[in-house]
């Protein structure tokens, strides 16, 4: 569902910048593209919002694979499908809020949706290093590499060595890339061990992404 949420922004973008009136807005940043008051604001915009709707869906999949699988067992698989889902979501609803508010609209509302969704990202690096990466160590590096490029990026942003466009660039494309692998490894969670979801575990499934208690009670058959 990343995957498909990467391919809506990138569509967006491109559609908005092949119909945008500004000429010059990649010398500032991509939300220009979204100030306008013509078509290729509305491309730009509405590609942020369905992408974000995309990936705030994908979280509730990402917390059904997390119980769907006998690692839910412990402790800290059961911390996970809390709080791994949880950052998704708010990443994907910050996405889509950048789009919702548009710099021309409500700057506030704007910058503060840009700033939850780095910081959702940044949660999910934390926590997938404290709970999930025994799961994959070629992920775990890949996080660690996520995390320094994002630190670079925005120092040479900073320094003026790169502008605000592609300091977007760079974070989109390590955002979303690093989000489907976590995705596809999550989803290859259950189907690894072979295990068939109990009926108790199916109505478990479909509890709020942000878990309860009665994780715990799942029944492993």
């Amino acid at each position: 569902m990343t995957l498909t949420a990467g391919m809506i922004l990138c569509a967006g973008i491109l559609a908005a910048t092949l119909t945008t009136t500004d000429p010059e807005w990649w010398e500032l940043y991509f939300s220009r593209l979204g100030m306008t008051d013509d078509l290729s604001a509305t491309l730009f915009n509405g590609g942020l919002i369905a992408a974000g709707v995309v990936i705030t869906a994908s979280a509730v999949m990402m917390r059904i694979w997390l119980i769907s699988t006998p690692l839910i067992a412990e402790a800290k698989y059961r911390h996970a499908a809390r709080v791994v889902p949880f950052f998704v979501a708010t990443l994907g609803m910050s996405l889509g809020a950048i789009g919702v508010f548009p710099l021309s609209v409500d700057k506030a509302a704007h910058d503060n949706s840009s700033l939850l969704m780095l910081s959702s990202f940044a949660c999910l690096l934390i926590v997938h290093r404290i709970f999930l990466r025994q799961l994959s160590p070629r992920l775990t590096r890949l996080a660690a590499i996520a995390g320094v490029t994002m630190v670079a990026s925005m120092a040479a942003m900073t320094l003026g060595w790169i502008n605000l466009t592609l300091f977007e660039a760079i974070g989109f494309t390590v955002i979303l890339t690093w989000v489907h692998l976590l995705e596809v490894q999550l989803r290859s969670l259950a189907p690894a061990f072979g295990w068939k979801p109990s009926a108790n575990s199916q109505r478990l499934s479909l509890s709020p992404i942000w878990g309860t208690s009665k994780v715990a009670l799942l029944s492993i058959q």
